[in-house]
């Protein structure tokens, strides 16, 4: 595929022969006519519409068996293991039971024992619990991990499907960013009332999930007030 879009299409074989390359097509005749050049042409557009089209149709497909209440994910979080769509059966979240027991652990030291963040991951430290995922840095814990834990609806029995929406981020590390597929690689909460209920495997029960939440945001509200300067990022 030489572009994704028309308008990409018609500048690169620009570009092309304005520095007297030839651009050689598998599937026609290199375009040498007015009429060669048109059918060109219509190919690049029709197979921009094309895609549009698949995109479309897998975009309500999805959608479709979400509502129907099948799972729609390629990934499981920490705690589950995803099992593939066969001939006879459906795609489903299994409880890995070695990772669940560190789930309630993070939730208990949370709920019952009112333990920090910073306790908690000292305390699988002490454990020997490894992290998700290492990727050749330090075994321990980070805070960000337990806060996506610990704020992830799915371990309560509920997950959603059309949460999120893919975005340009809004700020760039890089002066002069690598090439990228797609720009859209950040992402945005859709509003609450697009979220679709998909129900799994409950790893804890949902009482605990909401004390924990409850307690998340009266922390929140006393780390505000405990503020001695105003800060313009804050």
């Amino acid at each position: 595929r030489l572009a994704r879009r028309y308008m990409h299409q018609e500048l690169l074989v620009d570009e092309f022969v304005k520095f007297k390359v030839d651009v050689e097509f598998l599937n026609m005749s290199a375009p040498e006519t007015p009429e060669d050049i048109m059918l060109m042409q219509m190919q690049g557009v029709f197979s921009e519409y094309e895609k549009t089209k698949i995109k479309e149709r897998m975009r309500r497909g999805r959608h479709y068996k979400a509502k129907s209440g099948l799972l729609v994910s390629g990934m499981a979080p920490y705690g589950y293991r995803l099992i593939h769509r066969t001939s006879t059966t459906t795609a489903r979240f299994e409880i890995n039971e070695e990772q669940a027991q560190t789930v309630r652990l993070i939730f208990n030291l949370l709920c019952e024992k009112r333990r920090s963040i910073r306790s908690i991951i000292k305390e699988l430290a002490d454990l020997g619990v490894p992290p998700p995922t290492q990727r050749g840095r330090t075994p321990y814990w980070s805070g960000s991990t337990l806060h996506k834990i610990i704020r992830n609806e799915t371990y309560a029995g509920i997950t959603h499907y059309n949460k999120h929406k893919a975005c340009i981020p809004e700020m760039r590390r890089q002066a002069t960013p690598k090439y990228r597929r797609s720009l859209r690689t950040s992402q945005k909460l859709r509003p609450k009332e697009d979220w679709i209920p998909i129900t799994v495997p409950a790893i804890i029960d949902r009482k605990i999930f909401d004390a924990v939440q409850l307690r998340i945001s009266q922390n929140r509200s006393l780390l505000a007030g405990e503020r001695v300067n105003k800060y313009l990022l804050t």
